[in-house]
């Protein structure tokens, strides 16, 4: 017993279109029809999909757009806190300074206190 293979031709294949040719015209518009209205469903696909990416592109524009407002504030923040950081360092060593310029020996301290108390310290 033989087994008959089945012809698989893919749709809109060399063979398809073979038979629109050599068959009668009705059966070539309708193949045409049919072309044309897959062309056409693709088309409209594609534009639905322009449209879509087009909308996320405004999207990540808008995005972009809101980081770098985010950014300015930022870096603002940041320099102003670096000029508070400056000010304090120079804040901190004018102190310094003046507690350098009022330092006192031990020995001065040590001569105050028997002044005062009349006690001598051991050193």
């Amino acid at each position: 017993m033989a087994f008959i293979q089945p012809r698989c031709v893919p749709l809109g294949g060399q063979r398809v279109k073979e038979r629109a040719k050599a068959a009668r015209p009705g059966v070539r518009a309708r193949v045409d029809r049919g072309t044309a209205i897959l062309v056409e469903h693709m088309r409209s696909q594609f534009r639905v999909f322009g449209e879509a990416l087009a909308g996320v592109g405004e999207q990540v524009a808008s995005g972009f757009e809101q980081i770098r407002q985010r950014f300015d504030g930022v870096d603002r923040e940041i320099g102003l806190l670096k000029s508070a950081v400056l000010e304090n360092i120079r804040d901190i060593r004018d102190g310094l300074q003046r507690l350098d310029e009022k330092k006192v020996e031990r020995e001065e301290i040590d001569a105050i206190v028997r002044r005062v108390v009349g006690v001598h310290i051991p050193g």
